[in-house]
């Protein structure tokens, strides 16, 4: 444990050593793109949490790292399910230039969540912007 937090314990803290990594696949695995693609986050939590963090003892260069945990959270209240909250680890985008590639990542850490729009009244005030996916029904062309 010193040679990875220095021989001060007072300074050692768990979410140091017990990061969440929250990998790509399949960009993970090009060492030059991994470090656009890859979110990672000290954490809380262990094996036996409700804030479950699993770790693997028998790795040899990171033990305590965060290799399971929940990425996405929600509670539903089934007596107004507009009041219903989900929470995602990284973000709503695949696009890691998107704003929005991790911005959930701050409330998943915390435990937080945001609500979800189920009505059409609710979907409709919630809405910033739409794609609207339109299928081609023109005659293919021979």
């Amino acid at each position: 444990i010193e040679a990875r937090h220095g021989d001060d314990p007072t300074k050692w803290r768990w979410g140091m050593a017990h990061r969440a990594r929250g990998r790509h696949l399949p960009f993970s695995e090009v060492p030059w793109l991994s470090a656009f693609f890859e979110t990672g986050t000290p954490t809380s939590g262990g094996s036996y949490t409700v804030n479950v963090g699993h770790y693997a003892v028998a790795d040899a260069e990171n033990p305590f790292a965060n290799v399971h945990a929940p990425s996405m959270r929600a509670i539903y209240d089934l007596d107004d399910l507009d009041r219903s909250l989900y929470i995602h680890s990284t973000g709503q985008s695949g696009n890691p230039l998107s704003p929005h590639y991790d911005d959930l990542l701050e409330f998943w850490l915390r435990g937080d969540g945001v609500p979800i729009a189920w009505t059409p009244e609710a979907v409709e005030k919630a809405t910033a912007e739409m794609l609207r996916v339109v299928p081609d029904t023109r005659a293919p062309s021979a």
